[in-house]
């Protein structure tokens, strides 16, 4: 408990300290900072858990000698170490670049020419690097050495890189020379390289900048003939989706007409179903409005003989209570035709009557009353 104690301690200390500003000149490609004592506070004294917190700036190595003297490269972060002093160093962690000197020589075509070389490069071992005196200054001597060789060692043509190739030879000759200085090789790697400077055969330049316009004007002029095939092609498609949408679109149109057209057929032959069911109830009701006149003009005739002061038979009277009731299952039967016809909108029959018609029945009735009534009729 007491050991995570410790160590938080540590690290916390150390995330507030921070890591310092580092500037490294063109020549400078490591720096010392100050030396770590361990321990560094009273709990790491009483408890004997020693460690120290490594502020890493960005985009450096963190090199530290230990008590022993050995190096090793370290991460930042909490370190377990034991008790003594310690040595860092930061080193340059990210490309740099440099120049060469103008250095020549005669090409294996017979011309003599002179070279100016920009190179980048970066570290990819520190502890290498730090076996090597003066790295930088060695790293340029050894590419000035080169220059000379690259040179002798081409024809005049060959001396720059085609504009078109993907390779450069230049890179390939110094990191292929780098190669043979091991311990170079084994701390430095070549990212790039550049002709920064060309004295020599004024032809030649004059051809190699011709070469050089004429191969960018063509990657100009090839990188607008594919802008101008995509465009071309994005037309295309654009054509087609939108032939496509047209062609959903007339189908969608041409089913909503077919949709509407048939929606109108059965709307007109509903409406003539409903004008001629409209018809044959108007036709009934008439032919009921004139059954009806002629019974009550019947029913008129019976009431005058009994207001005469008529003698009613036995027979006569069960006629008349037979016609009355007659009379009002026919009111019964009417009420029912009128809700059946306020229905009929909803496709009940019209025609809903019982078989045994109350009509029938009243008028039998009427007639037999009145010649009983009326006998010399």
């Amino acid at each position: 408990m007491l050991r995570s104690v410790v160590h938080e301690n540590t690290r916390e200390l150390g995330r507030r300290k921070g890591a310092p500003d580092v500037a490294f000149s063109k020549t400078d490609i490591s720096i010392s900072d100050e030396n770590i004592r361990v321990p560094v506070n009273f709990l790491q004294s009483l408890t004997q858990e020693y460690a120290f917190y490594l502020a890493l700036p960005p985009n450096t190595y963190g090199v530290v000698t230990f008590p022993d003297g050995t190096n090793r490269n370290m991460n930042g972060g909490l370190h377990e170490v034991p008790r003594g002093l310690y040595k860092l160093q930061y080193i340059d962690k990210k490309e740099r670049e440099a120049l060469s000197d103008q250095r020549g020589n005669i090409t294996s075509s017979g011309q003599k020419i002179e070279l100016k070389m920009l190179f980048r490069y970066r570290v990819i071992d520190p502890l290498a690097l730090l076996r090597i005196s003066n790295p930088v200054e060695t790293l340029i001597n050894h590419i000035n050495t080169g220059i000379p060789r690259y040179i002798g060692s081409r024809k005049i043509s060959e001396i720059s890189d085609n504009p078109d190739s993907s390779k450069s030879r230049i890179h390939a000759f110094f990191q292929q020379w780098l190669n043979r200085h091991h311990q170079l090789s084994k701390a430095f790697m070549l990212t790039s390289f550049d002709i920064e400077n060309f004295i020599g055969d004024q032809e030649y330049i004059a051809m190699n900048r011709g070469a050089a316009m004429v191969s960018k004007q063509n990657k100009i002029s090839q990188k607008q003939e594919e802008e101008k095939q995509e465009l071309k092609q994005q037309l295309a498609r654009y054509r087609i989706a939108r032939e496509g949408l047209e062609a959903e679109l007339n189908k969608v149109v041409t089913q909503n007409k077919a949709e509407i057209e048939k929606i109108k057929a059965e709307n007109e032959e509903e409406k003539q179903k409903i004008l001629e069911d409209v018809k044959l109830r108007e036709i009934k009701l008439e032919n009921k409005r004139e059954h009806v006149q002629r019974r009550d003009s019947k029913f008129i005739k019976i009431i005058e003989h009994i207001s005469n002061g008529q003698q009613l038979t036995p027979q006569a009277i069960k006629l008349m209570e037979e016609l009355i009731s007659a009379l009002e299952d026919e009111d019964s039967t009417i009420s029912a035709d009128k809700k059946s016809n306020s229905n009929s909108a909803q496709g009940n029959d019209i025609d809903s009557a019982s078989t045994n018609d109350p009509d029938d029945k009243v008028d039998n009735l009427t007639n037999t009353l009145l010649d009983l009534l009326n006998p010399e009729k």
